[in-house]
């Protein structure tokens, strides 16, 4: 991991990683299925797109500083032959979106609780919002982007 620059980047890294190990705890609770076959990964091919805060993205890019190209246009650079290679930094929009249609109405309430959350722990830590499309966030991101 690389670690980040400052007190308070490193703070809300702690804070995050708290909050996503809650999280992931949760869903499991709720027991979507998932058959490991990534394709609710490639939400381009789903019509959705993976969204992300600065803060997701800079949380990402510090534990996995090394991501190859996208697979196809607009994919997650993680996302690689059907396997994520981010899965302990992998922001909210992959934690929460499951292909599973008997999840899929608890899905909402769980992301915007989530996602407020998030905006709280940025904002303390001095990030502005900014809530843009993974790939691309990472890669304007990748090295310099702190707040």
């Amino acid at each position: 991991m690389i670690a980040p620059v400052s007190k308070g980047e490193r703070q809300a890294f702690d804070a995050l990683r708290a909050l996503y190990g809650r999280l992931d705890r949760e869903i499991a609770a709720l027991g979507p299925v998932c058959r490991t076959r990534g394709l609710c990964c490639r939400f381009e091919e789903a019509g959705h797109e993976l969204f992300a805060t600065d803060l997701e993205v800079d949380y990402a890019a510090s534990l996995h500083p090394a991501a190859p190209p996208p697979e196809a246009p607009g994919r997650c650079p993680y996302h690689r032959g059907g396997l994520c290679l981010a899965r302990e930094g992998r922001p909210l929009g992959c934690r929460v979106y499951f292909c599973d249609p008997g999840y899929a109405g608890k899905m909402p309430e769980v992301h915007e609780r989530a996602y407020a959350e998030i905006r709280a722990i940025a904002a303390a830590a001095g990030y502005e919002h900014r809530y843009r499309r993974f790939p691309e966030a990472l890669a304007d991101r990748r090295g310099i982007g702190r707040p």
